[in-house]
């Protein structure tokens, strides 16, 4: 009886455990496609990971720089009371470096036992750092710790490594449409310039797309032809 109650406990504990991780990951995921602000995904999830981890005293995410050699502190939640600067890092500095390098989760149980741990006087004990990667390519880390020893299970490693993945996904979205937004914000320029030309042109200005369908009608064409640009444009030039 006891080896069952035991047993029960201890599936209990570990369904609890991974229902509380889906959660985590749901609401994260309801963050990222209802916005495309990579600031606030990114609190989301130092938040989430921090109210999830009980032992955890703070979560940060580091960005590479656009060199490539420096973490930037880009979100960091931490218990009430600490007072945590945002510091940055470089590519190769301690378990972040090693993160980056292997290109998969670290964990350090105790700081103390370990030589991989460049001590900066911190007081840190226990650490998971894993890295943000989209495609083979790493763009920064997200990273836990606290001040005890032995303070994180593979369940904490499981969920910053999701938290990881849909980190990564959210800044490769939100790139992706400043990008797009900047294009359109080009294109949008050129035509209006190109706009601007053919109105100050003396000669009628007519251009037609592969279709034959008008595109440009200048104002010295509305001029010429008596007709305007309204009567014509997208309108096969034949028939126009």
């Amino acid at each position: 009886q006891a080896a069952v109650a035991i047993e029960n406990a201890r599936l209990f504990n570990e369904t609890k455990q991974r229902v509380q991780e889906l959660s985590v990951l749901h609401e994260v995921g309801q963050v990222i496609t209802r916005t495309l602000d990579e600031e606030r995904v990114l609190k989301t999830i130092t938040d989430e990971a921090l109210r999830s981890v009980r032992n955890a005293n703070k979560v940060v995410i580091h960005l590479l720089d656009t060199s490539g050699e420096k973490l930037e502190a880009r979100a960091l939640s931490h218990r009430p009371g600490l007072s945590v600067p945002m510091r940055g890092l470089l590519r190769g500095q301690g378990i972040a470096g090693i993160a980056i390098e292997q290109r998969r989760a670290v964990t350090v149980s105790d700081t103390r036992d370990d030589p991989r741990f460049v001590d900066t006087g911190t007081g840190l004990r226990s650490l998971i750092v894993t890295p943000l990667m989209i495609g083979e390519k790493v763009i920064g880390t997200l990273s836990m710790d606290s001040y005890e020893p032995r303070a994180f299970d593979s369940g904490a490693e499981r969920l910053l490594s999701a938290l990881a993945d849909q980190a990564a996904i959210a800044i490769e979205n939100a790139r992706l449409f400043a990008e797009v937004r900047q294009r359109m914000e080009q294109i949008a320029a050129l035509k209006g310039f190109q706009d601007n030309i053919f109105a100050s042109i003396a000669s009628g200005v007519i251009t037609t797309d592969m279709q034959e369908r008008v595109t440009t009608f200048n104002r010295a064409a509305e001029n010429t032809l008596a007709m305007s640009a309204a009567q014509v444009i997208n309108r096969p030039y034949q028939e126009a």
